[in-house]
């Protein structure tokens, strides 16, 4: 639940001073504990402070955190960099990250690490690499096959363990899939099969941009089944960000309104950091935002959307 945007500062400082003490002891655990840190921060869109969390490892020699830890380490560089828009830093980030999980002696575990970091890798590209199509389908084609049974199974697939394909899938067709594949995942796609937590209001999202407008209410029932998910069940403050910016296409679409602009000011008290994506929030509540995934591109950085 890291990415919901939920930090306890104390605990966090408290974390940062038994990193110091127990560097030289136990530099491993450490560097976990700053991975952790980094993620806590990143959730609050605080990407300055998450990379601070991994200062220390910057320019550590891999033996130190180990082949594995300082491959995350690479990893959330490149995802930091990724949320502030550095895509060439992001990339090298990403690949040094894959070089070091390729030495695994476990090869399990490294084929584990590669296709998370595949999947934060392929989604910067379709960010930073807008107008080389081939180069996002061979990044998107490193995680999963873009083939016709793989699309068709995964839009039924419910799964946890394939939750952040099928997100990274989705997010490649609405922004880059030919009609052909589009076809066959919404010929295989059950509507109402997902699950709670990130990233299934995003799922929902992009499932609802690709019936829409051909089949306008089930559109308008995903999105607003993607805020529902974001935005109820004691939901975190970045996750109830996600789903007012679904909130707001939806009622671009004629739902009655779903957020207030009271909600956009509880946001700006807890997430201080996401003060830019708060503004075009705020905004969008008086003027019409216009396409959807302009909009969500400028509220929701990277994999945030």
């Amino acid at each position: 639940r890291c990415h919901e945007g939920r930090v306890n500062y104390d605990q966090i400082a408290r974390i940062e001073e038994l990193g110091d003490l127990l560097f030289d002891e136990r530099p491993t655990l450490v560097c976990q504990a700053d991975l952790v840190r980094a993620v806590l921060m990143t959730a609050r869109f605080d990407f300055v402070e998450a990379q601070a969390a991994l200062a220390r490892w910057q320019h550590q020699p891999m033996a130190v955190a180990g082949r594995q830890h300082w491959g995350r380490v690479q990893s959330s560089l490149g995802q930091h960099s990724a949320f502030q828009g550095r895509w060439q830093e992001a990339e090298d980030h990403f690949v040094r990250a894959l070089d070091a999980f390729g030495g695994l002696s476990d090869q399990a575990l490294g084929v584990a690490e590669a296709v998370q970091t595949g999947t934060y890798r392929a989604i910067a590209a379709m960010d930073g690499e807008k107008d080389d199509l081939t180069t996002v389908r061979a990044l998107v084609e490193s995680v999963l096959l873009l083939e016709p049974d793989t699309i068709h199974d995964l839009a039924s697939d419910e799964s946890a363990s394939q939750q952040y394909s099928h997100h990274l899938l989705l997010r490649y067709l609405v922004y880059f899939g030919t009609p052909g594949e589009r076809a066959v995942y919404l010929s295989g796609c059950t509507p109402w099969c997902r699950a709670h937590g990130h990233p299934w209001p995003l799922i929902q999202a992009y499932r609802a941009l690709l019936f829409y407008p051909e089949e306008p209410d089930l559109g308008t029932k995903l999105i607003r089944d993607g805020y529902r998910l974001a935005t109820e069940h004691n939901t975190g403050p970045t996750t109830r960000l996600i789903g007012a910016a679904l909130g707001v296409i939806a009622m671009t679409w004629g739902v009655s309104p779903m957020v207030r602009p009271e909600d956009i000011q509880s946001l700006r008290g807890v997430l201080p950091a996401a003060s830019s994506s708060l503004d075009v929030l705020e905004r969008a509540l008086r003027v019409h935002p216009g396409d959807p995934l302009v909009f969500l591109a400028k509220v929701l950085p990277f994999n945030f959307r």
